[in-house]
């Protein structure tokens, strides 16, 4: 886990959430957070120096230090979770790159940037979706069977009308291109070279010769 990219998406808010239970901790901006390695425990006296803030600037954070969120679980496994698919694209859209998953009862979009903190592990990654009781879908990271991260859902960032309608747009510039280079390579198929002239023929014409 890399402990200066989650600083550094702290200090984008300049705001620090720390999560303990069940003999662990997780630390984050509030809009993910991160499993704390076992050798660290922090608190609201070290956190800012662990992150390097400067002590002249610690006064414009805000830190909370609390147990886990009610409304999400921390579980290492949910029963019936399945492991999410990851689309083989990225969207970009302003200023922000997501990756979309799916899994059988919908799609969830991250930003990411909070995938930076978890670009170290050894073990492969996987993703699962999981809702709260709202509905709202959360990311919960894991490698092997630990949870290593909970990242909040983008969804409500980018699937709105007229993200829809550009990719409405796209599919059809994509269909039609298609269909033009389809069409085009089987023109240039019915095309024949005769090997000693140089000539080109129709499909057919030498044999007719």
């Amino acid at each position: 886990m890399k402990l200066k990219c989650i600083a550094a998406l702290c200090k984008g808010r300049k705001m620090v959430c720390i999560h303990s239970g069940n003999n662990s901790q997780y630390v984050g901006d509030g809009s993910a957070c991160y499993l704390v390695p076992g050798e660290l425990t922090l608190d609201r006296d070290n956190v800012l120096i662990i992150f390097d803030v400067p002590e002249d600037k610690q006064d414009s954070w805000t830190i909370s230090s609390t147990g886990f969120p009610e409304t999400i679980s921390m579980a290492d496994v949910l029963e019936g979770e399945e492991q999410a698919l990851i689309y083989p694209v990225e969207l970009c859209c302003g200023e922000s790159t997501y990756r979309i998953i799916k899994d059988s009862c919908g799609i969830a979009a991250i930003d990411t940037r909070y995938l930076a903190p978890l670009a170290d592990l050894k073990k492969g990654t996987s993703y699962y979706i999981r809702r709260t009781d709202d509905g709202e879908e959360y990311i919960a990271v894991k490698a092997g069977l630990m949870l290593m991260a909970v990242i909040r859902a983008s969804n409500e960032s980018i699937f709105h009308q007229r993200f829809l309608d550009n990719l409405r747009d796209l599919q059809r510039e994509c269909s039609r291109w298609i269909s033009l280079h389809k069409e085009r390579d089987s023109d240039e198929a019915q095309l024949y070279i005769d090997p000693e002239t140089g000539e080109v023929e129709e499909e057919g014409e030498s044999c007719l010769n």
